[in-house]
């Protein structure tokens, strides 16, 4: 019985594409709020806030990317050259 509770837990804490794809679609729906300027109609937060929030998330995304040894600024215009997941565990060893 222990190990069906650890081995939940373990999964549980573990992200996966669904925790990330939960993460887009977020963001997805706070653009399409701020782009029909209906952002009140589906968060309680200020304009401001939704700022603090994108840059603190931005900052952290940049932060992983660069610890995962992808060295590459966040523009509209630059495709990032992210490494195969296989290849992943190389940079964690730097």
């Amino acid at each position: 019985m222990n190990t069906k509770i650890l081995s939940l837990t373990v999964l549980q804490n573990r992200l996966t594409e669904c925790h990330l794809e939960t993460v887009l679609a977020t963001l997805d729906r706070l653009h399409d709020a701020t782009t029909t300027d209906t952002l009140a109609a589906v968060s309680n937060l200020s304009a401001e806030d939704v700022v603090g929030w994108l840059e603190d998330i931005i900052y952290t995304a940049q932060e992983t990317l660069k610890e995962m040894g992808v060295e590459a600024p966040l523009t509209s215009d630059t495709t990032l050259e992210v490494p195969h997941p296989a290849q992943l565990s190389l940079y964690g060893s730097r």
